[in-house]
Order: structure tokens, then C-alpha cells, then sequence
């Protein structure tokens, strides 16, 4: 971000173009190289004060245009491998967050199977909205 303050403070438009911040910033590294020594220390003396005066953040946020990101759609819940489809999140019952329900034993207990803990075992859900996943009392994943 300096280097584009600096770059700025001189009357050069700083390129921030590239796929990527490590890009963007290659990008004016090679920029603020190519430029002769006694323009650099300009650049550097002149971008310190406008740092100094303003901060950082402010100023480079005005000068830098970062690559685009891709928005992020809106997925479906994952499907549990298999044949059994993992449904999406229990409003009921939590253990550190909301359980996972599958739609039936079978599929939740293919589920388990197809882990490398043996400690899993299906369960009904209490509130009857399908089946949960989870650990015996007592027992972890070392004791099975």
C-alpha cells in the first residue's frame, strides 16, 4: 500500500492491475523500481507526509482499485457421500452448533461408515425431524 502512496504522491497513477493481491503488489514493486533513484526518494519523502497527515488506510484506499472478486453464490447444503442425503441443519438440537439431519437410519448410518471414526453411530432425532450422527456417552474416538 505505501508503494502506491508513494507512486501517487509523484504524479504516477500506481498499477494496480492483477488476478491477485500478490499480483497487484508485484505489479508496483516493478513500477516503483523502474523509476530513477532520485524520484524514488522524492516519492518516499513526499508519501511519508501524506501518511503522516492522513493514515494509510485512507489514503491508499482512495488510490487502490484491488482485483475483483468473485461473488460468492448462495450453495445448496453438501450431500453426505452415498446414496443418503444429508438434509440441512436441526433448529433444535445442538451440540456446538446445529446438528446435521439425514433423511433416514440407512443413510445416516452409510454416513458413519464411510468415516474413519469408528466411535459414530446414528440416532433419532428427539424432536423427530430425522436422524442425527454423533458419539455414545463415554466413548471417543480412541476407545472404539
Amino acid at each position: 500500500m505505501r508503494i502506491s502512496v508513494f507512486l501517487d504522491s509523484i504524479g504516477i497513477t500506481p498499477d494496480c492491475s492483477g488476478h491477485s493481491w500478490t499480483e497487484v503488489c508485484d505489479g508496483l514493486q516493478a513500477q516503483y523500481a523502474s523509476i530513477p533513484l532520485e524520484q524514488r526518494r522524492e516519492a518516499r519523502v513526499k508519501g511519508r507526509m501524506l501518511i503522516r497527515e492522513k493514515s494509510l488506510e485512507v489514503i491508499s484506499a482512495a488510490i487502490i482499485v484491488g482485483p475483483s472478486q468473485p461473488k460468492r453464490s448462495n450453495r445448496p447444503p453438501k450431500a453426505a457421500k452415498g446414496t443418503g442425503k444429508r438434509l440441512q441443519k436441526c433448529d433444535r438440537c445442538r451440540s456446538w452448533g446445529f446438528k446435521s439431519i439425514w433423511d433416514s437410519q440407512e443413510a445416516a448410518e452409510e454416513f458413519c461408515a464411510g468415516t474413519k471414526d469408528l466411535g459414530l453411530n446414528a440416532y433419532p432425532c428427539p424432536h423427530g425431524n430425522g436422524w442425527h450422527i454423533g458419539h455414545r456417552r463415554g466413548q471417543n474416538k480412541l476407545d472404539a
